[in-house]
């Protein structure tokens, strides 16, 4: 059966790393995404994607929930310069995993083009 993968790019968030909020690769893979929750939910992993490489998988994700805009955390002339800072984000709570050589190259076969910041491999 194939597993379900949610995939995340998180090319931004690295050059953040140390800074704010984003400690780790799972600080960066586990927050602050526009998604459909109850989609999200359905996933058997979360794979970070940085510049074409899985940097973070995680499975056994809780449920994405609701924590707010990501306007709180910035200062007004960047929700004014960035409005799409104004809508709902979501986060998840998991364990990173650390897979095998088969696993891993599975998962690379998946790795979509990025377009946007979530694809799926699943409907």
């Amino acid at each position: 059966m194939k597993k379900k993968i949610l995939f995340v790019c998180i090319s931004g968030s690295v050059k953040l790393l140390g800074q704010k909020d984003r400690e780790d690769n799972y600080q960066c893979v586990r927050k602050y995404w526009r998604l459909d929750a109850d989609k999200a939910n359905k996933a058997d992993y979360v794979v970070g994607v940085a510049n074409k490489k899985i940097v973070a998988v995680f499975r056994n994700v809780s449920g994405w929930r609701n924590i707010g805009c990501f306007k709180d955390l910035l200062d007004d002339a960047e929700v004014i310069a960035n409005p799409e800072y104004k809508t709902e984000r979501f986060a998840f709570e998991g364990e990173e995993v650390v897979l095998g050589k088969d696993e891993l190259k599975e998962i690379e076969r998946e790795i979509p083009r990025f377009y946007g910041p979530v694809r799926y491999n699943y409907e």
